[in-house]
């Protein structure tokens, strides 16, 4: 198997977590793809702070663009705060089969996290990003507008999440 493009969209705030977590622990299995973006809407980078919602826009856009240029393949979405333990590469194929996306489980309320996605690059895939991307321009939280995003997707084969990356 071919190694994984791994795409991690971050800002300056989050340089750290790419340098210090992601990058060392993913780049031996993962073709990693970082797209910094250069400009720091939120002062800090915290969790629904002001600029918070602009910059997860600019990240599921960074998504659409992924999903453009790998048309049939299988890629993995990820935030720069993650570490990978062991191999999974081939647990996320094996995990992913013939749906078209998975999502980490965020809570035990079954919420969407959308800092680690796996997905089949496809037009039912990029169509579903768009709807992403249109309700999180307008609402402030990326699991509520991937939940509203799932319903209203037209084509998209298949859909799960569960805690992925256990």
């Amino acid at each position: 198997m071919d190694k994984l493009k791994l795409y991690c969209f971050f800002t300056p705030s989050h340089e750290e977590f790419y340098t210090s977590w992601l990058k060392p622990t993913a780049e031996k299995e993962y073709l990693i793809r970082p797209i910094s973006f250069d400009r720091q809407l939120s002062k800090s980078g915290k969790y629904i702070e002001i600029g918070w919602r602009e910059t997860q826009y600019r990240k599921v856009l960074a998504w659409i663009g992924a999903v453009k240029e790998n048309m049939g393949d299988i890629i993995v979405c990820s935030d720069t705060d993650v570490q990978f333990l062991r191999p999974s590469s081939r647990f996320l194929v094996d995990y992913l089969h013939t749906d078209d996306i998975a999502f980490q489980q965020n809570d035990h309320e079954n919420k969407i996290c959308s800092g680690f996605i796996v997905c089949r690059c496809s037009l039912q895939t990029q169509n579903f990003f768009e709807i992403v991307a249109e309700e999180n321009y307008r609402q402030a939280w990326r699991w509520r507008a991937i939940y509203y995003a799932r319903f209203d997707c037209r084509g998209l084969a298949s859909f799960k999440y569960q805690n992925i990356a256990s």
